[in-house]
């Protein structure tokens, strides 16, 4: 993997490529809930019961992919009653998923690291266990 450094510019415009798969199932984006500091970036995706947030951290430009309750307009943490983990450790404790996130097979070999990373989160959501939280049912998450 190359040293390319990952902006929040670039960041935002390729989740919102990467979030098709989001909104092939009903989820819309939700910019009221997108957030930038000097240090992090997110873009935020809701259904009607799960929401999911892009994360990037700057600093250790890391990409990750959160999955959190969303109710009443809001989005319910942990601390509120509600849910919220990394997709990975979700299908990981829901599923026994002992996979690794890998990029779709059709990304060329020069796609950005930014690409890449995004790729292999969103294909966790082909895993059977993601079923649930596309279909954006309401006993998707643990209560």
């Amino acid at each position: 993997m190359s040293n390319e450094q990952i902006s929040s510019d670039e960041f935002r415009r390729e989740v919102q490529e990467a979030a098709s798969t989001l909104t092939s199932h009903g989820f819309q984006h939700a910019p009221e809930f997108d957030s930038e500091t000097p240090t992090t970036a997110s873009v935020v995706y809701v259904g009607q019961n799960v929401a999911f947030t892009f994360t990037l951290d700057i600093r250790d430009q890391a990409i990750d992919l959160v999955v959190t309750r969303y109710r009443e307009g809001r989005l319910v943490a942990t601390w509120d009653g509600g849910y919220s983990s990394s997709l990975f450790t979700h299908l990981l404790n829901r599923c026994g998923f002992r996979g690794r996130p890998t990029p779709a097979a059709s990304l060329p070999p020069t796609a950005s690291k930014t690409k890449r990373v995004l790729s292999a989160l969103v294909n966790l959501l082909a895993q059977p266990c993601s079923a649930n939280l596309l279909a954006d049912r309401a006993d998707a998450l643990p209560q």
